[in-house]
This record gives structure tokens, C-alpha cells and sequence, in this order.
């Protein structure tokens, strides 16, 4: 049903975007089979969002056990996708969210004038999320792999232990 849904959209002209929260200890073993199955639908699947578990708020219910059991940060992402798929390398391929206005920057440079002008731009703090770039070769050229990271021109410096 659910495959049925996403071909529907694709053909429907609409771009798809899973959004996954992901739980230590419910969920975050499904990290890579996610990552798998965009790699494996790269006309449908435009881009992925993970959303790490975050008890804030009205959360007296959530014991401190739970809370540390559960506590899924944006580092423990970057190392099951690579634990999970073996792509990217998570202190040297991750980057700050707001760091996407580099590449978007660069879109509005790379399409010119006559186009509309003003990409996705972020402006949070560094720790609000980090992002990875990664592009899946067409099948018409060689590979060594099916997908790329993001090149190391564009890699700021940090570390994500």
C-alpha cells in the first residue's frame, strides 16, 4: 500500500521526502534499510530526513532511564549510516544544516540569471541537525560506486565523536 502510495505521488508530479524519527533501541537499526531503499527509488525519492527522538517539553512521564536509553543523537546517525550502509565517513562527511546555503548559493550561481533565484537557506545553530550530500551516479557512466559524497572542497572542518 505504501509503495503503491509513493508511485502514485512520483507520478503525480509530487516530490517525496520520507521524515523517520529515530529511537535507540526502537528504531535506529532501520537507518541503512532507509537509505537503501531511496539509493534504490532515486527518481521518487528526492531527499531523506531523519529526526533523532527528542524528550523535551511535557515529558515527566519519560523516566531517566528511558531517557538515556532511548537518547538518539545527530553523531549516533552519522555512524549508523555508516556502520548500516558504509557511506560516508561520520567526522569528515557530515556537515551543520545551515551549512546547505554554501550549496544552495551555488545552485542559484550554477542556474543564472534567468532563473529564480533563492534556494533552501538555514540559519540555525549548528547542533539544531546536521546533513550529508550524497548523489547517485546516472547508470551511463562507470562506477566504483553507487553514490558519492560530498566533495572535500565543500567539507568544513569538525568532528562529531
Amino acid at each position: 500500500m505504501k509503495l503503491q502510495a509513493i508511485h502514485n505521488l512520483h507520478e503525480a508530479g509530487v516530490d517525496i521526502v520520507p521524515v523517520t524519527t529515530i529511537i535507540n533501541g526502537i528504531n535506529n537499526e532501520q537507518v541503512g534499510n532507509i537509505i537503501q531503499f531511496a539509493l534504490d527509488n532515486p527518481k521518487k525519492i528526492n531527499f531523506l530526513s531523519f529526526q533523532p527522538v527528542s524528550f523535551t517539553g511535557r515529558d515527566e512521564e519519560v523516566s531517566d532511564e528511558r531517557r538515556a536509553a532511548q537518547r538518539y543523537t545527530l553523531s549516533h546517525l552519522a555512524h549508523d549510516v555508516k556502520n548500516q550502509t558504509g557511506i560516508g565517513e561520520p567526522t569528515r562527511d557530515w556537515f551543520p544544516i545551515s551549512f546547505i546555503s554554501t550549496f544552495s548559493d551555488f545552485a542559484d550561481l550554477v542556474h543564472g540569471p534567468d532563473r529564480d533565484w533563492g534556494q533552501i537557506s538555514c540559519g540555525c545553530h549548528p547542533n539544531c541537525g546536521i546533513g550529508t550530500a550524497n548523489s547517485s551516479t546516472p547508470c551511463s557512466l562507470p562506477r566504483t560506486s553507487p553514490w558519492s559524497t560530498t566533495p572535500p572542497a565543500a567539507r568544513p572542518y569538525r568532528s562529531l565523536e
